[in-house]
């Protein structure tokens, strides 16, 4: 009996890892609005950029607050999105993200594909080891609840994505340093991944040479059907 076989095309979000903490916490991987040849138009992922108005889809070009889930009024018609709450890292005392940031906007209107499969990685664990004992940080995906005229709102909820993982109960951590989800396509259709406050690390020391205190992530887009 043949066995029919279905290609899917990934484009990876080529990110080059910085070694300037962005704030007082993580170390942000960076992607342009435009990124390497490995994605094609029209770009999946579009990263934050903290400090930094806009660098939304050009669809979100609404009020001033549109676009980030967590972001604040900037200049323009772009909000600036906001980076995550990392507390003092403190050897022996069990810490969590104080504060919700956004991390990533996803496009997912192009409907040539069913769903999108976006995998989110940490891609410093071994820096991180040498810092805590256990971390488990609350990574989120929030969908459009409404869209007009560039303005967008997000839903209060995370979603459940279509393998029926709830979102709201996914986390990256020491032992698992990556989270997949399978988010399906639409027209009007963008997702708000987010680092979310909660969740716990550990530290164990600070300072040992070669160390990380806060991930460094990366992420990549699977179109399937």
């Amino acid at each position: 009996m043949a066995t029919e076989i279905k290609k899917s095309k990934i484009f990876i979000i080529v990110l080059t890892i910085s070694a300037t903490t962005l704030f007082a916490g993580i170390t942000y991987a960076h992607a342009s609005a435009n990124p390497a040849t490995s994605q094609t138009s029209p770009t999946l992922v579009w990263p934050a950029s903290y400090g930094n108005p806009g660098g939304l889809p050009n669809a979100l070009t609404g009020a001033a607050t549109a676009g980030w889930k967590y972001g604040t009024a900037g200049t323009g018609a772009q909000s600036v999105p906001a980076a995550p709450g990392w507390p003092v890292v403190v050897a022996g005392q069990a810490g969590s993200i104080s504060t919700s940031g956004d991390i990533a906007v996803v496009d997912a209107t192009d409907i040539s594909a069913s769903y999108l499969i976006v995998t989110v990685y940490i891609t410093n664990m071994k820096q991180l080891a040498l810092t805590y004992n256990s971390y488990c940080l609350p990574i989120r995906i929030y969908s459009a609840a409404t869209f007009s005229d560039g303005a967008i709102a997000w839903s209060a909820s995370p979603v459940v994505d279509s393998n029926s993982i709830n979102t709201a109960n996914t986390y990256l951590t020491n032992t698992q340093g990556f989270e997949s989800f399978k988010l399906a396509t639409g027209v009007d259709k963008y997702y708000a991944i987010t680092l979310d406050a909660g969740g716990t690390y550990y530290p164990y020391q600070t300072g040992a040479p070669g160390s990380a205190t806060t991930p460094a992530l990366y992420i990549t887009a699977q179109r399937t059907s």
